[in-house]
């Protein structure tokens, strides 16, 4: 898949860094996850089809796709005009399921299309919440 090797150069320069560091700590990579709603809707979701091909290519990570989910459904950011709508839209509809995976962890927390950064940056904050030590976002378009 052409659109997760334009990821993985950057995510195993960045892992280099992260490994000196944290050598027996793998990151998590994570993809934002749709509404179970969505889900349905649509049949699949793109970033976490992206995200496993990363974490095939990409050694020394863990991919998890249940520790994140959307416990609020809402409608696509696309359909907001600002970024103050965009901010307000998004607030409080990620959930940390299991934060005992993420305590002390570093997150790489993958989204196919960032604009405003309302999506990353609220799923980033309950992760820092449930125990996180640093999230880093990727995305394949902004």
């Amino acid at each position: 898949m052409k659109v997760a090797e334009i990821l993985v150069e950057e995510i195993q320069s960045d892992l280099a860094e992260i490994l000196l560091f944290e050598s027996r700590r793998k990151p998590i990579l994570i993809p934002i996850p749709l509404s179970e709603r969505r889900l349905r809707e649509r049949g699949y979701n793109q970033t976490e089809l992206i995200g496993k091909e990363i974490a095939i290519r990409v050694k020394h990570i863990d991919y998890r796709t249940d520790i994140l989910i959307r416990a609020i459904h809402t409608s696509p950011q696309t359909h907001t005009k600002t970024r103050k709508e965009r901010l307000s839209h998004i607030l409080d509809c990620f959930e940390v399921i299991k934060p005992e995976l993420v305590r002390g962890k570093i997150i790489l927390l993958l989204d196919d299309v960032t604009t405003t950064g309302a999506t990353l940056n609220e799923a980033r904050k309950v992760l820092m919440r449930a125990g996180a030590k640093d999230v880093r976002a990727y995305t394949v378009a902004h």
